[in-house]
């Protein structure tokens, strides 16, 4: 006797709209269409790469053929993969992806965390897919924006960033203020980024306890 094997859904496209834009400012809009499966109804879910290489959810499983949303990049730009899983009745599943460009404005640490607790007083309890989408988006943020933080190190001695002096071991003893290795950064600068961070957490905790059901709370962790 012979089983039937059953195939995922054949012939999706997917595109985004506009095909370049600004990090965490561009509103873009993923549609997908052209699936082909006798077993439906279908079903899509919305991913995007972040910077490191890993898929962040964007939504859950929904009937909808399209999203919109901001995406995240790392600076100055980066070509963002985005994809679509469709799934049968039978839970069969099949993807396609396409790349869009986001730009990312340079702005200093201060800036750049600003405009991650402005977004994060925004979101509401009320709107838990937007919240979903928000929310791993800005994960990636602050993990760019960490980076950041490390990338604009240089090696120290003998010019400290002219914020230190070399000490007799070839380290920079930073002057008052100055932080890293070459003292490149103001206190108050790292201070931000770790605050923009608890932020984030604390905002995901509360969003996470008013979520109505497990399977929007899953959607929810399984984007971070």
């Amino acid at each position: 006797m012979q089983l039937p094997y059953n195939f995922g859904p054949t012939g999706g496209k997917i595109r985004v709209l506009p095909t370049t834009g600004e990090g965490l400012s561009t509103m873009f809009t993923m549609v997908t269409e052209e699936w082909t499966d006798n077993d439906t109804p279908l079903s899509y879910q919305f991913l995007y790469m972040r910077a490191d290489g890993t898929w962040a959810t964007l939504t859950g499983q929904q009937r909808s053929t399209q999203t919109s949303s901001w995406l995240s990049a790392k600076a100055p730009s980066q070509t963002v993969y985005v994809k679509v899983t469709a799934t049968d009745s039978y839970l069969a599943t099949s993807e396609v992806n396409t790349t869009v460009d986001v730009h990312v404005l340079e702005t200093g640490l201060t800036q750049a965390s600003n405009k991650i607790t402005n977004i994060l007083s925004q979101l509401s309890a009320n709107d838990p897919t937007r919240n979903m989408q928000v929310l791993s988006l800005l994960s990636s943020e602050i993990t760019n924006l960490e980076q950041k933080v490390l990338d604009q190190e240089s090696p120290g001695c003998p010019l400290c960033s002219n914020h230190g002096t070399c000490n007799a071991n070839n380290r920079c003893d930073c002057d008052v203020g100055w932080n890293l290795e070459d003292c490149s950064i103001t206190d108050s600068e790292i201070a931000k980024v770790i605050t923009t961070k608890l932020d984030a957490l604390n905002k995901l905790d509360e969003l996470f306890a008013a979520m109505p059901n497990e399977e929007t709370k899953s959607n929810l962790l399984s984007s971070l």
